[in-house]
């Protein structure tokens, strides 16, 4: 299984609180530069399961309620590419192809559990 925390102690301090800050924040809409070939964010990299008690466990009362962490809403919402929190957020599925890194593209069967 990937492990996302793995390397967290190698994150400068400063990234920390600004990783917090956003996290704190993150159910405010933001206007978002999109940067052409800027990199990667892999974020909430779980199974239904994590997702839920990850959710559970959510610092953000408004959000960690059955309506948000009960497995099957969230099965059905990632699968119907909705927005977990009902912001009104619509997702799109894309084709994996030679723009992402090229550590998923050698090992797929690693990451078979969370590609839709």
């Amino acid at each position: 299984m990937v492990d996302p925390f793995k390397d967290m102690a190698a994150i400068p301090e400063v990234a920390v609180i600004r990783i917090m800050m956003f996290v704190n924040n993150f159910n405010i809409e933001k206007d978002i530069e999109i940067i052409k070939d800027g990199g990667w964010h892999f974020n909430n990299l779980y199974n239904f399961d994590t997702i839920s008690k990850k959710l559970e466990a959510f610092p953000h009362k408004e959000f960690n309620s059955k309506k948000y962490s009960d497995i099957k809403i969230i099965e059905k919402k990632i699968n119907n590419l909705e927005d977990l929190f009902d912001r009104g957020h619509k997702y799109e599925k894309i084709k994996l192809d030679n723009d992402y890194p090229k550590y998923i593209l050698n090992n797929l069967d690693l990451f078979k559990d969370y590609i839709l």
